[in-house]
């Protein structure tokens, strides 16, 4: 997310608990930590969070956003008892932004949607697909009146540039369909 965002923002500080390989990571540090003064200096916090910490997440981010948080979140976060009485009664989110098309999401690893990878569970090449629907969910600093709600049209294909999408891992490629070379006794 840090490399688009930095077409758009001033300046991006990107950071995670772990080192993924991204040459633009200013720190490997937990998030959830308390950062007392050392507390980043923002406008916006923008995270895929953790799915069972996202709560903490939104509610840390709002203590460091000068003016809001936008969280990747499957749907159904925004379902659940629990989180409207913890979260979501108290802070609606500004803004809610599903995506028609599904998002192709595998851990660990960016995949095109375009390119099929070896799926030898089914024995087959398939592309990458998602049976999860996402959204972006946008908390203010200041809290939210009403949810605005405006659907992503598909738009995938069109943002896509190339270079978005590292080459598809090994252990992803489909096997070579080249016909083996077969030596038997006598040959």
């Amino acid at each position: 997310m840090a490399r688009p965002l930095g077409e758009y923002f001033d300046r991006v500080w990107a950071t995670d608990v772990c080192d993924y390989g991204f040459e633009g990571q200013a720190a490997v540090t937990d998030f959830l930590i308390d950062w007392a003064a050392d507390a980043p200096d923002v406008d916006w916090v923008i995270t895929n969070p953790p799915y069972r910490l996202a709560d903490d997440f939104i509610r840390q981010a709002l203590l460091y956003a000068r003016v809001g948080v936008a969280v990747f979140v499957r749907v159904a976060f925004s379902e659940g008892e629990a989180r409207y009485r913890d979260l979501f009664r108290d802070r609606p989110e500004a803004f809610d932004f599903p995506f028609v098309e599904r998002v192709a999401l595998w851990r660990g690893v960016l995949l095109d949607p375009d390119v099929p990878v070896w799926r030898p569970e089914r024995e087959k090449a398939e592309k990458p697909t998602s049976a999860t629907a996402y959204t972006w969910l946008v908390f203010l600093r200041e809290g939210a009146g009403q949810t605005i709600k405006k659907r992503i049209a598909p738009c995938r294909k069109r943002l896509t540039r190339p270079g978005d999408y590292p080459p598809v891992p090994d252990h992803l490629r489909p096997p070579s369909e080249a016909p083996l070379l077969e030596i038997g006794a006598g040959n």
